[in-house]
Formats: structure tokens, C-alpha cells, sequence
């Protein structure tokens, strides 16, 4: 069932994260690079679209998002992950219960992320259009690797090429 709040870009995102791979190579990639998986998807569903984008406008969505993401994002999955930590107790039931619902409360944090993204582009389209959208995606994510200054693992990145390849094949 589809919620009336579901952009094409989290239709977008949910059906790329479940691709084989994907979920691992963008978590090492937040983890080792600091790089936000919902900025990395956005860029890839920009670049789905046939659009490249130039450092200035990935700087530009980097900070639209920053204040939520710091503030929200990475708030609730530091508690999720203290909770996951604490499931060695012996009170392991509820608070696998409750580490549930917080990770709840991280998707939800994560879409509303998204949905300021999405409104970015209906209010100011960003890119310029090209021919190829695996280029797009390659460029968009090598420009936002460099404005973090922390290279994405090589393996991890050609995993996520790999599967916006097979994603748009699949089209």
C-alpha cells in the first residue's frame, strides 16, 4: 500500500536499496566517507533522470539537508545503534522492541529527508540534462566524494554503479 507521501524519489530509493548489495556498499560508504545515503540516492535518481549536476548544486543539497540530517537523522541511529549494543543484557527482549521502534522512527526521519529533497527539485530542478545516465550517476557521485574530501571505498562504489546499471536496464 502506497502512502500519499511517497515521492517518486523514495519509490525510487526503496526499489534500489532492495537490490542485491546495494544496503551493504551504502552503509560502508556513510561509514567510512560520512556521505549521506539519502544525498547518494538522490543523486542517483537525479542521474536516472538524465541529470548531471555540478559541484555547486551538490554543495547546495548538502546544505539543505544538513541541519535535519545532524539534528535528526543522526540523532535517532546513534540511539539505534546504542540499543543494538545493549542486546547483550539481560533485558534483551524489550529492548530489541524498542530498538524496532526507533528504527522506525529512523525511516520515517530518513523520508522526511527525502521529501525536502524532492521539493527541491519541483522548486529549483537541478542539473543539466545528458545522454547517459550511468555518466550522470558516476559524475554526480565522484563531485559529491569530492566535495566530502573522503574517497568512497572503490569496491563499494562500483557495487552501486553496478546496480543503477542493472536498475536502469531493467526500465
Amino acid at each position: 500500500m502506497n502512502d500519499p507521501n511517497d515521492t517518486p524519489l523514495w519509490l525510487f530509493s526503496l526499489e534500489f536499496y532492495a537490490h542485491d548489495h546495494v544496503s551493504e556498499c551504502l552503509l560502508a560508504i556513510q561509514d567510512s566517507s560520512k556521505a549521506n545515503v539519502n544525498i547518494i540516492l538522490y543523486l542517483l535518481w537525479l542521474a536516472s533522470n538524465f541529470k548531471q549536476l555540478s559541484k555547486t548544486e551538490i554543495f547546495s543539497i548538502i546544505n539543505s539537508t544538513e541541519n535535519w540530517t545532524q539534528n535528526v537523522v543522526i540523532q535517532i541511529r546513534e540511539v539505534r545503534r546504542y540499543l543494538k549494543l545493549m542486546l547483550r543484557s539481560a533485558l534483551k527482549l524489550p529492548i530489541l522492541s524498542f530498538k524496532d521502534k526507533v528504527k522506525e522512527l529512523e525511516i520515517q526521519a530518513e523520508k522526511i529527508e527525502q521529501m525536502f529533497l524532492y521539493q527541491l527539485e519541483i522548486e529549483s530542478p537541478f542539473g543539466m540534462p545528458v545522454n547517459d545516465a550511468i555518466i550522470a550517476g558516476r559524475e554526480n557521485l565522484r563531485s559529491y566524494e569530492q566535495l566530502l574530501q573522503r574517497p568512497f571505498p572503490p569496491e563499494r562504489f562500483n557495487c552501486l554503479l553496478n546496480a543503477f546499471q542493472d536498475k536502469l536496464d531493467a526500465l
